[in-house]
C-alpha cells in the first residue's frame, strides 16, 4: 500500500498539478507515515506472539496456560512504549540491544512519535517569540512535533518552518520498514 501511494503521489508531474494537489499530497504523506508505523507495530506484535510457550488454546487451569494467556493479553494491549519491556521479557534484553543499529532505532522511535501526533490529530504549530516581526523571525515548532522537526533538520530534510508532510519526509520514514524488519 505504501509503495502504491508513493507511486500515485508521484504521478503529479507539472507545477500546476503539484499546486492543485498540495493538500492531497499532504494527506497521502500522512497516510504513508501511519501505514509505515502500522507495518512495524504489526510485525513486532507478531514477533512477540511467536514466543508463546505452549498454545493460544492452552487451558487456563495450568501455570503454563495462564502464562500464555496473560502474555497474549499484554501483547494485544501493548503500545510502542510497551515493546521494550515485552521484548526484555522474551529475549532477556530490550529490542534496542537486539537491533545493532542506533540510527535505525532512533528513526523508528521518531516514526512512532510522528504517527502518534498524526493519529491523535495534533496540529503542527510554529511559535515565534519575536517582538518585531519585520526582522528575520525565528520560528520554533511546538509540542508533539518538536523532536521530529529537530531530527529532520539534522537529516537536512526540512528547514526552519517547512511542511512536515513533504514527499521526502514520508519516504524517509517509510524507508525504515524493511531494514527494521530485517534487523
Amino acid at each position: 500500500m505504501v509503495k502504491w501511494l508513493q507511486g500515485d503521489r508521484n504521478n503529479v508531474k507539472t507545477l500546476a498539478e503539484r499546486i492543485e494537489f498540495h493538500e492531497r499530497n499532504r494527506g497521502i504523506n500522512a497516510t504513508i507515515v501511519l501505514l509505515s508505523a502500522a507495518c512495524l507495530e504489526g510485525f513486532l506484535v507478531e514477533c512477540l506472539n511467536s514466543f508463546i510457550i505452549g498454545s493460544r488454546f492452552a487451558p487456563q487451569d495450568t501455570f503454563e496456560g495462564r502464562l500464555d494467556h496473560a502474555f497474549l493479553r499484554r501483547v494485544s494491549r501493548a503500545t510502542f512504549k510497551d515493546f521494550p519491556e515485552l521484548f526484555t521479557l522474551t529475549l532477556g534484553k530490550p529490542l534496542e540491544e537486539a537491533v545493532d543499529n542506533k540510527p535505525l532505532i532512533d528513526g523508528v522511535r521518531l516514526l512512532f512519535n510522528f504517527r502518534n501526533g498524526i493519529a491523535h490529530a495534533r496540529s503542527v504549530v510554529y511559535q515565534t517569540y519575536a517582538e518585531d516581526l519585520e526582522d528575520d523571525v525565528d520560528y520554533e515548532i511546538e509540542n508533539q512535533y518538536k523532536t521530529i522537526h529537530e531530527y529532520l533538520e539534522q537529516k537536512k530534510l526540512i528547514y526552519r518552518h517547512e511542511d512536515l508532510f513533504k514527499n521526502e519526509i514520508a519516504d524517509h520514514f517509510a524507508g525504515f520498514v524493511k531494514p527494521y524488519i530485517e534487523a
